[in-house]
């Protein structure tokens, strides 16, 4: 169960840092238009 641990949590960020991406590039491109 321990060794299950790591994984979880490396998937989770990994999953976060994606969603976050999608987020900041649907910023930037609101940001050009709105320039």
């Amino acid at each position: 169960m321990e060794s299950a641990k790591p994984e979880r949590v490396s998937s989770a960020l990994f999953l976060l840092y994606t969603y976050f991406e999608k987020v900041i590039s649907q910023c930037i491109s609101v940001q050009r238009v709105a320039l």
